[in-house]
């Protein structure tokens, strides 16, 4: 019998091209729940009910190597806008698959793809990112030109900092959190990562109260500390939001966040 794809893709999903890891699977008190992505496929078995499931990816190439790139990338001369392109329809399908709907989610974000490249790229308010949507790694990269700053953190084009802040690791999870929200008075930021940056810490000192919902996972817990201290030494009012071990916040229902986020 396979198991059921809501209690592992999401964890398979977070992991880098050709990682595995071992997690909680229910209720049992061991990490016996097995969980790798490969190239072209995300898997779980779980060495207690001896049950597993694989879900093969609908937008890489079988047997493509996986390309190391650079963290900071030129801008890619074959970008083109992300609109009827059939890797942009099979892109849309898998996000939506990780609670991401780039029609209702996104809107005001203008975004490309490169197909050289194999990433998604996504406009923020402090520059343009982009997401692997292939066999590439690292999953997100900055974009970079001449007599410009690559983002070191991103926020939705539109907004400014507001007065409360939350603070995310990656640009998805600040932008599902901003739609469910829905409140001009907060801003969602994503801090790309568990670090607070120099620039993210000048631009939260606009704010009265920071929020900073990591990850639910070993990286969020390690990192959420040394942030918070850094804002707090900066005088700002800073909560910790309690995202769901195994979730990314953009995993998690609308309700939930609103209900995380009071």
């Amino acid at each position: 019998m396979a198991l059921p794809e809501n209690e592992w893709l999401h964890k398979a999903q977070a992991l880098a091209i050709g990682q595995t890891s071992r997690t909680y699977h229910n209720e049992e008190n061991r990490a016996n729940l097995v969980i790798g992505n490969d190239i072209d496929r995300w898997w779980a078995y779980c060495h207690r009910c001896h049950e597993g499931g694989q879900v093969l990816k609908t937008h890489v190439l079988i047997g493509a190597e996986v390309q190391v790139q650079e963290r900071f990338m030129p801008w890619p001369e074959d970008a083109k806008p992300a609109t009827s392109d059939e890797l942009y329809r099979s892109v849309y399908r898998t996000l939506l698959g990780k609670g991401i709907d780039l029609g209702s989610m996104l809107p005001g974000v203008p975004m490309y793809i490169s197909r050289r490249q194999g990433r998604l790229i996504l406009a923020s308010a402090q520059g343009w990112l982009g997401r692997a949507i292939g066999a590439v790694q690292p999953k997100w990269c900055a974009y970079s030109n001449p007599g410009q700053r690559p983002a070191v953190f991103a926020h939705h084009p539109h907004d400014r900092v507001a007065k409360r802040c939350v603070v995310t690791e990656d640009y998805f999870s600040a932008l599902k959190i901003r739609w469910a929200l829905n409140d001009p008075e907060t801003t969602a930021i994503a801090a790309l990562g568990t670090r607070v940056h120099n620039r993210l810490a000048a631009a939260l000192l606009e704010a009265d109260e920071v929020l900073f919902a990591f990850d639910g996972d070993r990286a969020g817990a390690d990192g959420w500390p040394a942030a918070a201290r850094r804002l707090r030494g900066l005088g700002k009012s800073v909560r910790i939001c309690d995202v769901p071990q195994g979730l990314d916040p953009k995993d998690m229902q609308a309700h939930q966040l609103q209900e995380m986020l009071q």
